[in-house]
């Protein structure tokens, strides 16, 4: 991983902050946004300050500690394991170390490792996941949460070539999709860590479109999302426009329904390009009506306070701008990854 902290002041016409990242010889997904990048090469992006630069190595295995509590805590810690993206052909592996955490034990060997390895097929459509088993001091059982991010969801799951069924609820035994960061959720059972667990996820092949509107993806949807934000101030003269909030939603309809995933990336790129039409239209209504003082805009303001309506209408027109540039910024950042 490389991870680059944003530093620089946000620009206060945009509340988007320029970094600089290093690329690293190889193929790096930027975690916070979805973009798949290139390297060895320096770039200058956008972020909001609550975007952090994480560029993470495509097909990267990435053990995480999955919060427990209530009568969880006390049950073996369920293993987060995240797999990035791999190209056709390719395999990755890591081990995960693990001893008790207390005392010297560690250094008589009272310790575990368990290999986690990864194969995507040479047409890219299968990827097999073997965990374990374990070598070493263990608990007898392990549970795993098995995260797949900034790619499409699958046709199907098996586990130890049982089918595992979609749901869309949390802590059951299956898998669900959370369509806001691409990212497949597997949800394995608890079973024996001295036996090997085998996940393998099976995809439709990718449509070009859909490739384009998948990667920088949640980038762009954290854009769309502060654009919205932006027009929160006018909702009590307008909601904002409907082109907008149908290409924001586009993460949680895939969400409900991950087959409709390859339609609605395709459809991903109109539909912000419409959503900029839109908000720039908006957004050159709601000026006029600033300039006209209406008064639900100017909500609890004295009108006789020249001083105060005059910084209350500023206030107003910037997050107009800001709504505009943030929605230009959504539309240049998916030209760069098409190369326009």
């Amino acid at each position: 991983m490389v991870v680059a902290p944003v530093t620089a002041p946000s620009d206060p016409r945009t509340g988007l902050a320029e970094q600089t990242l290093w690329v690293p010889p190889g193929s790096w997904i930027d975690a916070s946004s979805g973009t798949r990048l290139e390297g060895p090469r320096l770039l200058k992006r956008h972020y909001t300050l609550e975007q952090t630069p994480v560029l993470v190595k495509e097909g990267a295995i990435v053990p995480q500690r999955v919060a427990a509590t209530g009568a969880d805590a006390s049950l073996a810690a369920t293993l987060g394991v995240e797999v990035w993206p791999l190209k056709p052909g390719q395999s990755s592996r890591y081990d995960v170390y693990d001893d008790t955490g207390q005392g010297t034990s560690y250094q008589k060997d009272v310790s575990a490792r368990l290999p986690i390895q990864a194969f995507r097929s040479a047409d890219g459509s299968d990827l097999r996941i073997v965990i374990g088993p374990v070598q070493g001091a263990s608990a007898p059982a392990r549970a795993y949460e098995l995260r797949l991010p900034a790619d499409l969801p699958p046709q199907s799951v098996r586990v130890n070539g049982h089918p595992l069924a979609f749901t869309d609820r949390v802590k059951v035994s299956g898998w669900r999709y959370d369509g806001n960061t691409l990212t497949t959720i597997i949800s394995v059972a608890a079973s024996a860590v001295r036996k090997p667990v085998v996940i393998e996820v099976s995809r439709s092949p990718v449509s070009e479109a859909a490739s384009v509107g998948r990667d920088g993806f949640q980038g762009r949807l954290t854009l769309l999302r502060a654009a919205y934000d932006a027009l929160a101030p006018f909702e009590r003269l307008h909601a904002a426009p409907d082109a907008l909030v149908l290409a924001m939603q586009t993460g949680d309809r895939m969400a409900y329904h991950p087959a409709s995933a390859p339609t609605e990336l395709a459809s991903f790129n109109g539909r912000v390009s419409d959503a900029q039409s839109a908000v720039a239209a908006h957004a050159d209504m709601l000026a006029k009506a600033v300039d006209q003082k209406l008064k639900q805009l100017f909500y609890g303001i004295d009108r006789h306070d020249a001083q105060a309506m005059a910084e209350r209408a500023a206030i107003l027109h910037a997050a107009l701008n800001r709504a505009r540039s943030l929605m230009t910024e959504a539309v240049s950042s998916g030209s760069e990854l098409r190369g326009g």
